[in-house]
């Protein structure tokens, strides 16, 4: 019988000494991971481990075109903001070319920075960059551009209520009478959606007619819509023929108050959006410019950089879809000059 408890006990002592040698292989195996050597990770996606610095993110930045103030201002505002937290931009300029666009992020992916703020492009037209950018990791904040399932953050304008603000405000000027012509883009999500706001608030009001509508030139808008809308006022010359203009942002509707007032046309009021300073300039002189729907351009290159650095360090947004509050400006509100 003692036999059979001694040989029990042998059996019992090597499993355990088993079990021990186990566990130290599965320590030293997790300390070497650990400890600098390289762990296998899926290809083309950082190797999660050592927290980043502001000062060591490189982020990406390209913008449609610098043919406005808003593409300039907010363009120049994002590269500022990054420098001042301490990081490196890697900014381009796309010159108002879609296929430039898609290189140019193409490269910031290939540069290997933390984050890519996208300001005024098309997101549908970007997806085989985006789908790049997620191959690799990289978050994509999208500003000024429009949704995709594949964009980390969206930071906009609500361009539906900046829409419906202005054209609220003509309905209200016409009394709900009246004929129009519209200025408008398809190529982005911001200009698109203020057309369809238009359209929106003009269903409840039959009585006010689009007569023309005319698609803006990018970049030579002001000159386009100047020219287009000097071949209007000839085909309908008199008071009462068109009695306004909405324009999908201010510096279109700017090429269309140029031609009004050089023709004396005092008869047609132009709206726009954006809250460019060349329209306050005209509302503040009481001329054709009637009224704005101005976008908080600092407030969203803040939040856009404020978010690239944080989700380059691995947080996470709340939402993927975050509205900046854009006030309507009239003649009556318009900000002082500075």
């Amino acid at each position: 019988m003692w036999r059979k408890w001694v040989v029990a006990l042998l059996v019992a002592m090597f499993a355990l000494s088993l079990v021990g040698c186990s566990s130290q292989s599965t320590n030293k195996t997790s300390e070497s991971s650990g400890g600098g050597q390289t762990a296998a990770t899926e290809p083309g996606k950082p190797q999660a481990g050592a927290p980043k610095d502001d000062k060591n993110l490189k982020i990406g930045v390209v913008v449609n075109g610098q043919g406005n103030f808003f593409n300039t201002g907010i363009y120049q505002e994002t590269i500022r903001l990054i420098k001042e937290k301490g990081g490196t931009p890697l900014a381009l300029d796309s010159l108002g070319q879609r296929e430039k666009m898609l290189s140019d992020i193409e490269t910031l992916i290939q540069n290997n920075v933390d984050a890519i703020i996208v300001l005024l492009g098309d997101p549908t037209f970007l997806e085989p960059a985006l789908k790049k950018a997620k191959e690799k990791n990289i978050p994509w904040i999208s500003v000024a551009s429009g949704f995709n399932p594949l964009v980390d953050l969206e930071i906009d304008s609500n361009d539906w209520a900046m829409g419906a603000k202005v054209a609220a405000y003509l309905a209200a000027r016409l009394g709900g009478k009246g004929k129009i012509v519209e200025i408008y883009g398809d190529l982005i999500m911001p200009t698109r959606a203020r057309a369809e706001a238009l359209r929106a608030v003009l269903k409840e009001y039959p009585e006010i007619q689009i007569v023309e509508r005319h698609s803006y030139a990018w970049p030579g808008f002001l000159d386009d819509c100047r020219k287009w809308m000097e071949t209007v006022l000839q085909k309908y010359p008199n008071p009462g023929d068109i009695q306004a203009v909405f324009a999908a942002f201010d510096g279109a509707g700017m090429g269309a108050v140029q031609a009004i007032e050089a023709a004396g046309r005092k008869d047609i009021f132009v709206v726009g959006i954006d809250g460019d300073p060349l329209a306050y300039d005209n509302m503040r002189k009481k001329g054709a410019f009637a009224a704005t729907s101005a976008h908080d351009m600092k407030g969203m290159a803040e939040k856009a950089v404020e978010w690239a650095f944080k989700m380059a360090k691995g947080e996470k947004p709340p939402v993927k879809m975050m509205f900046i509050d854009s006030p309507l400006i009239t003649q009556e509100n318009v900000p002082p000059a500075q």
